[in-house]
């Protein structure tokens, strides 16, 4: 064998195999927490070693005193970055309240500057979602964002100005209550959660909410 062998295969008719094959005694996997659990329990019938990458809804927290320009790049690199296709997506956003009018302003700027299109193109910031189910699976947490009644910031739409790719716009949504879907489950696009703290407890307690 090779130092590295790809099998491709749809579903899960390959995975299923290499996590049940003897001759196979480490599996690393990297998807939804749902499938983690899948392998998890197929690996322990054989006593396997396990790394598992799953879902997220990971935090970043902007006090008062940070320097906004710089937090604003760390901001659009952690959510629009793979076009938030990516399990560390920092896809929450707690913003103190001091600084919140300042940032939020913008971010809301920069983001809007984002240049959409094919990845490999210089100049380029985001690219497409992967597929025609992940577009609409992301456009249907904003729908219902929106339905909810949040606060939208930018964005909100499937970009138009494409005859060929998944192009959302980069969105974000400002005041969303902790129990909204959006606040609460993995999106896999690049849609950002905000919320405003006062006291650092309280920004620590907002952080770790999670299910994840």
């Amino acid at each position: 064998n090779g130092v590295l062998n790809i099998v491709n295969g749809t579903g899960s008719e390959v995975g299923q195999v290499l996590v049940q094959h003897p001759d196979v005694d480490k599996i690393s996997f990297t998807g939804s927490n749902r499938i983690g659990e899948r392998v998890m329990q197929t690996a322990a019938q054989q006593i396997k070693s396990v790394s598992l990458e799953l879902g997220g809804k990971s935090p970043m927290l902007v006090f008062d005193d940070a320097d906004v320009e710089p937090a604003v790049e760390w901001i659009l690199g952690g959510i629009f970055f793979n076009c938030g296709q990516m399990c560390s997506a920092t896809s929450r956003l707690l913003v103190q309240t001091g600084v919140a009018p300042q940032l939020l302003q913008k971010l809301k700027t920069a983001t809007e500057a984002l240049k959409l299109g094919d990845a490999f193109t210089d100049g380029v910031t985001m690219g497409p979602l992967t597929s025609a189910a992940q577009l609409k699976t992301v456009l249907g947490y904003i729908e219902r964002g929106i339905a909810e009644g949040l606060t939208l910031l930018t964005g909100g739409k499937r970009a138009g100005s494409f005859d060929r790719g998944y192009f959302v716009e980069p969105t974000i949504f400002v005041d969303v209550p902790t129990t909204s879907a959006l606040w609460r489950e993995e999106i896999f696009g690049p849609v950002l959660c905000v919320r405003t703290f006062t006291t650092e407890e309280e920004a620590v307690a907002l952080a770790n909410d999670s299910d994840f």
